[in-house]
């Protein structure tokens, strides 16, 4: 840290000090703070901006996952598809589905539910992209700011802690627990 000269008026000081005080704060602290927002007020703005438009995409996002498998429930092939491109090799993270669609597609025989599935299978992509963009947005939003005291973290680790996890392999392993069917979503 580099150290500076601020010259400030008697009185200011003084009531700046009894207002430090009040807070539970130093002086120091406070100047940084201030310093801080002023310096970076227009990032976090577009932090802000980005992170509202993030969170609208995912609530929608979610909302179509939950039609989409509701659907497929009703058509009665939820359990069997899903089944089917986990045996395929579907991989959790979505990463492989221009793999599997093709593969899908030779062993599927109901062209409207794979069609709905294929769907499922995008839409669970995209929601899982704006969530990981919503983590580091969250991560630049809260946990890096120094001259606030916050530990800086790796935005994976701020997103699990903020859920009671402890890492990603954590939460996957409570699903398992929870429901021992590959879910989709």
């Amino acid at each position: 840290m580099t150290q500076r000269s601020l010259y400030v008026d008697a009185d200011v000081w003084d009531r700046v000090k009894v207002q430090a005080a009040k807070m539970k704060k130093s002086v120091n602290e406070l100047i940084n703070e201030f310093l801080w927002n002023l310096a970076y007020s227009e990032e976090m703005q577009k932090l802000e901006y980005d992170y509202q438009g993030l969170k609208k995409d995912f609530i929608r996002l979610v909302k179509e996952t939950r039609h989409i498998v509701a659907t497929l429930k009703e058509l009665g092939v939820y359990d069997e598809i899903t089944g089917l491109a986990f045996k395929l090799g579907l991989k959790e993270d979505l990463s492989n589905i221009g793999e599997i669609i093709p593969k899908l597609t030779l062993e599927w025989t109901d062209q409207d539910s794979l069609i709905v599935f294929i769907d499922l299978l995008e839409t669970s992509k995209q929601k899982r992209i704006v969530a990981d963009a919503i983590t580091r947005v969250v991560a630049k939003k809260y946990l890096s700011h120094e001259g606030q005291g916050n530990a800086v973290q790796s935005p994976v680790a701020a997103a699990h802690s903020v859920q009671g996890a402890g890492s990603v392999s954590e939460v996957r392993m409570q699903r398992a627990d929870e429901d021992p069917r590959p879910q989709v979503s």
